[in-house]
């Protein structure tokens, strides 16, 4: 068997394995690689001519490209959609078509090697084992007592459980809606958020570009959180972190923590105790930006079990 043979049975076993993997039935992503330098990499192996060289002969293989992606979008098999076009990093197509088709498309015009798109998850509670925060929580004795945190950012959602809220969507939705009133008593603020100010509204935007252009703030009471991005920097910094079931982590914070069990892992800085009679509070101040909340709070005074 010679090299070519060796390499065509290597790649007729890699599809095999392959198409046990993928779905039975129904539509899947594809992406298409085509049998065409970049238009990057034909930049990088020009840069020696010069720039103005190089972004030529850029230019040109990315109008090749052009040309082969259109031709091979026009071979696709029935019913295919064309998801999106590459050709700077790589050269190539993305597209949705039945699962079915997957060992055809391998003989489309210009395709020179056919990735199934495999589905992808955010994950984030083993974070901490990156730093060694459980060692140091466990070593120090301290998980974030006395730390002020500030995050300027687009609120805090206090019904989520990882600020030890009910993690109910139904009051999360609820509350969205007469976000401009104060929350009721006992949902906000709570044991770990401990105040709030919302100083422009919801429906604040400042980009006069922007068909929703509404520069007036508004300024509200209630800092709940209408974007989700402020909530996963306040959690990241102190959330108390979410067990597999969706509850509360309550502790202990130290190496017996299996944080890859967690459905979200706790913050780097969990737990925060009083140092004096006044206590401690951890701050959240709110930018001025869309949906713009600014939260305080309120210190933890839970200790290790």
């Amino acid at each position: 068997m010679n090299a070519s043979q060796r390499e065509a049975l290597l790649e007729a076993v890699r599809q095999s394995r392959v198409s046990a993997s993928l779905p039975n039935s129904g539509n899947f992503s594809f992406y298409l690689q085509l049998d065409a330098d970049s238009s990057g990499s034909v930049f990088t192996d020009s840069a020696d001519r010069g720039q103005s060289s190089a972004r030529a002969a850029a230019r040109s293989a990315k109008a090749r490209i052009g040309t082969l992606q259109d031709a091979l979008a026009r071979a696709l098999p029935a019913g295919s959609t064309v998801l999106y076009r590459t050709s700077t990093s790589a050269a190539g197509l993305a597209i949705s078509t039945d699962v079915s088709n997957y060992r055809s498309l391998f003989s489309l015009p210009g395709v020179k090697n056919v990735h199934p798109s495999a589905p992808k998850t955010l994950e984030n509670a083993g974070v901490a084992d990156l730093i060694n925060a459980p060692e140091v929580w466990e070593s120090l004795g301290n998980t974030g007592q006395g730390i002020d945190i500030g995050v300027i950012d687009t609120g805090i959602d206090y019904t989520h459980t990882d600020f030890g809220g009910s993690g109910s969507v139904v009051q999360y939705n609820v509350l969205r809606r007469i976000e401009n009133r104060p929350a009721p008593p006992g949902i906000f603020p709570n044991e770990k958020v401990g105040g709030g100010y919302d100083f422009i509204g919801d429906d604040y935007n400042a980009d006069p570009n922007d068909p929703a252009y509404q520069p007036v703030p508004r300024p509200d009471p209630n800092p709940l959180d209408c974007n989700g991005h402020g909530s996963h920097v306040a959690g990241t910094a102190t959330g108390y972190g979410v067990n597999a079931d969706g509850s509360t982590y309550t502790g202990p914070y130290d190496t017996s923590l299996d944080l890859k069990a967690m459905r979200i892992g706790p913050g780097m800085a969990p737990e925060g105790q009083p140092l004096g009679p006044a206590g401690v509070r951890l701050q959240w101040v709110h930018r001025r930006d869309r949906c713009g909340d600014g939260v305080r709070a309120r210190p933890q005074r839970r200790r290790l079990a």
